[in-house]
């Protein structure tokens, strides 16, 4: 009988190195065959020294070639290793990177504060139902605390804060003054205050959901020594149950903790500060308990993993994310929706119409989307160089589903959609791999298009189909009435496509289809 496709997760965190290995059922269940972790404490280098040591190398390189023994003995199919807060703040992170490569035979990617949110949520989805729900939901890992609010199962913000349990433990460790450690903590906590209050100034947050190791050791020692708690087959604390465990723990020294607890020695002097972290969210969002799924980002990874290779069923759900996410940032800055609803309209059909002179795939269209939406974002700085803005707005405040590249990329083709095209003097252009940067000008020359036929954002054509020939690209447009101001915008702007395909574009106004 044919094993079902075996799948594979590393997660180098802050203070674990962890190694999930599942065997994908026909009938979409996944069996776990290898869940590991290997203790090596990336942050303690990289938060008092700012790299990562020869030594603890050492211990990554020998612990990726053990996790490469048990992905040939599973036969495993494909495999993702991500990093995260610890590998972003090393200035030696290429060094990881390239032993990565050469002990596991695969690459390293070390994802943003977003994309680990992205896939934490995604492992979450898979175990609880969060689609009529606001949610709060906070991962304190070993370098960072990330916090994620869900509205009706939608990612509708995510933060990211340097008070990581091992971070923690470095700072107090140089405090004089142990008053000192809680009020910082105290200082980021009221800063996610005021954001939750920003998104939801008269919501309700329905539940807390935790992530991460610590929160799995502080759900074990409250099942097995105080009570077991609860809510619909998933484990939760109460307030109480954790202000118990709190006080519990801070009366045992680290030794003791070990033994009374059955705590390992990296989770024993790091489970306070994290136990402390969760009680202050959980008094934040108003709860008087926190659901303990015992899934996080190795999952996501996983159920990331599985539906990439799933590529249909993957890419809408991807789609959909992003472009959620992109309306949501192009709301917060009060773009023009409707114009940018039309343009990435447009934008698409080219796509599709002239797929087979650029060659482009489905993830490429998605990015095609985002830029055309939020094209014009940058007005909300200024009108003057708003397709400059555009791009720094769009980079720097992120789109959810987007990795480091794709969202440069995204943030390029919407800087681009006026203006000069990109240039080797553009140092944003050319901090892309060679492929991006072809595929941003590709996709730039259609948004200008795209956006010239519309360009007294009245909405006037409804529909664009390309027809192409030997020497030229009639593009037939559906549209009523005078469109003369599209039709001039439409000559000077189609140049950039023009010389990239090597032919004349032709404009070709046509009586829209009765019932289209």
């Amino acid at each position: 009988m044919e094993q079902s496709p075996c799948y594979a997760a590393i997660d180098m965190g802050s203070n674990a190195i962890r190694l999930l290995i599942v065997e994908q059922l026909p009938d979409t269940q996944r069996r776990k065959i290898v869940d590991m972790r290997s203790p090596v404490r990336l942050g303690q280098d990289v938060f008092l020294q700012g790299r990562i040591t020869p030594e603890n190398l050492l211990k990554v390189r020998q612990t990726m070639q053990r996790y490469r023994k048990l992905l040939d003995q599973y036969h495993v199919q494909k495999v993702r290793a991500v990093a995260t807060s610890a590998a972003r703040g090393a200035t030696n992170k290429e060094a990881l990177q390239q032993t990565v490569q050469e002990a596991l035979g695969g690459p390293l990617q070390i994802i943003s504060g977003k994309e680990e949110a992205r896939l934490v949520v995604l492992a979450m989805k898979e175990k609880l139902s969060l689609a009529d729900r606001n949610c709060l939901l906070v991962d304190v890992g070993g370098g960072s605390v990330e916090i994620i609010l869900l509205k009706s199962g939608e990612i509708a913000f995510t933060q990211s804060y340097k008070i990581g349990t091992v971070r923690l433990l470095v700072l107090f460790s140089q405090q004089q003054n142990p008053a000192a450690f809680f009020d910082l903590i105290d200082e980021y906590i009221a800063s996610a205050k005021l954001l939750l209050e920003q998104e939801m100034p008269a919501g309700r947050i329905d539940c807390v959901i935790g992530s991460g190791g610590n929160i799995e050791a502080l759900a074990h020692i409250n099942a097995g020594f105080f009570r077991a708690e609860s809510e619909h087959g998933v484990n939760k604390i109460s307030s109480k149950s954790m202000e118990r465990i709190i006080t519990r723990l801070s009366s045992l020294n680290y030794t003791e903790r070990m033994h009374t607890f059955d705590l390992r020695e990296d989770r024993a002097d790091v489970i306070i500060p994290a136990s402390l972290v969760y009680a202050k969210v959980m008094a934040l969002a108003g709860n008087k308990a926190i659901l303990v799924p015992g899934v996080g980002l190795k999952e996501g990874v996983l159920a990331d993993l599985i539906s990439a290779d799933q590529e249909k069923a993957y890419l809408q759900d991807l789609r959909s994310l992003v472009r959620q996410s992109a309306l949501q940032l192009g709301q917060k800055f009060h773009f023009e929706q409707p114009h940018g609803e039309q343009v990435a309209a447009l934008a698409l059909q080219l796509f599709d119409g002239l797929q087979d002179l650029h060659g482009l795939g489905s993830r490429e269209r998605i990015w095609l989307e985002a830029a055309a939406l939020l094209h014009d974002i940058g007005y909300f700085i200024s009108t003057n160089k708003h397709h400059k803005h555009a791009y720094y707005v769009i980079y720097y405040a992120g789109i959810v589903g987007l990795r480091h590249e794709e969202l440069r990329a995204t943030a390029l083709i919407a800087r681009y959609h006026r203006k000069s095209g990109p240039k080797e003097t553009h140092l944003e252009f050319q901090l892309l791999e060679a492929a991006t940067q072809e595929k941003v000008t590709l996709l730039a020359a259609l948004l200008r298009m795209a956006d010239s036929l519309d360009r007294e954002h009245l909405q006037k054509v409804s529909a664009v189909r390309p027809l192409i020939g030997k020497a030229e690209i009639t593009l037939q447009v559906e549209a009523e009435g005078d469109i003369s101001l599209e039709k001039w915008s439409f000559n000077s702007r189609s140049k950039m496509f023009a010389d990239i395909v090597k032919r004349r574009i032709i404009l070709e106004q046509i009586s829209p289809v009765p019932g289209s």
